[in-house]
């Protein structure tokens, strides 16, 4: 029995240890990307030593190896299950849509989802790391509190569509502070309506918090399962609104969470 208690105590060490080394090299990523990679990038793209589709390819295989490799190699999380197969029938462009809990969402969806513009807030945008993204890496800031900034980000997500990009939206506009997800905004929607797009819902699920905006979440004390599901193509029906739209798709994302969490409970 104390053998036991120790052999859990070591675990439970080594674990944060590897959780500590995981966020170091996350974050100093991070600022390496912001000291150097900005300026590096200009230089790069203004002398043409390199084209926009090779810079856009690198950030596509930077996330795959942060979130498919790096991150699960040290134990933040184990990948359960990645079901693409719908993904791989859908013709581009397309909308894809997902649920929105833990501040790795993002790359883990853009490590996947190939040539792919990505909405994020303007708060962000403004920032020296993600602006030289917006301009060259198809990042869109949006501000729901501006019309003008709504309807620039509305122009410039239907360029990069006809442009043959896909679009991701977590159309929550925020991670939630529960696991309940907050009401879906009828931005993406609106979009898929106008251009006759299909709209791919996609769920993302941990069987605990991570990196929410939980604090306990962000040391957690066993490795996490993720699942993320890619759903068929939805397009909208002729009489029905973008918001109606959107509340369809997210009653058909929070019943697949429902069971996988249920499902999660159980063991």
């Amino acid at each position: 029995m104390v053998k036991s208690a120790q052999g859990a105590s070591v675990h439970s060490k080594m674990h944060f240890f590897y959780l500590l080394i995981g966020y170091f090299g996350y974050y100093m990523s991070t600022f390496l990307c912001v000291l150097l990679g900005g300026p590096i990038i200009s230089i790069l793209l203004v002398t043409g030593i390199v084209k926009p589709q090779s810079i856009s390819a690198f950030f596509t295989w930077y996330c795959h190896f942060l979130t498919q490799a790096y991150l699960p190699y040290l134990k933040f999380y184990r990948i359960v299950n990645i079901c693409r197969d719908n993904q791989t029938r859908v013709t581009k462009p397309a909308i894809y849509v997902a649920n929105h809990r833990g501040k790795l969402d993002g790359p883990l969806l853009l490590g996947i989802i190939p040539e792919c513009a990505v909405i994020i807030k303007q708060k962000y945008a403004n920032l020296p790391l993600y602006s030289y993204f917006v301009k060259h890496l198809n990042f869109i800031g949006v501000s729901p509190h501006s019309v003008a900034n709504l309807s620039r980000a509305h122009n410039a997500c239907k360029k990069a569509l006809e442009n043959g990009h896909n679009l991701l939206i977590f159309p929550e506009g925020a991670r939630s502070s529960t696991i309940k997800m907050l009401t879906f905004k009828d931005f993406a929607f609106r979009i898929a309506k106008e251009m006759n797009l299909p709209v791919i819902p996609v769920v993302i699920h941990t069987d605990i918090p991570f990196m929410t905006k939980s604090m306990n979440s962000i040391f957690p004390k066993k490795t996490i399962n993720c699942n993320i599901l890619f759903y068929p193509p939805c397009f909208s029906n002729a009489t029905e609104s973008p918001g109606a739209f959107a509340d369809r798709i997210r009653k058909q994302i929070a019943s697949c969470l429902q069971t996988l969490d249920n499902s999660a409970r159980k063991e």
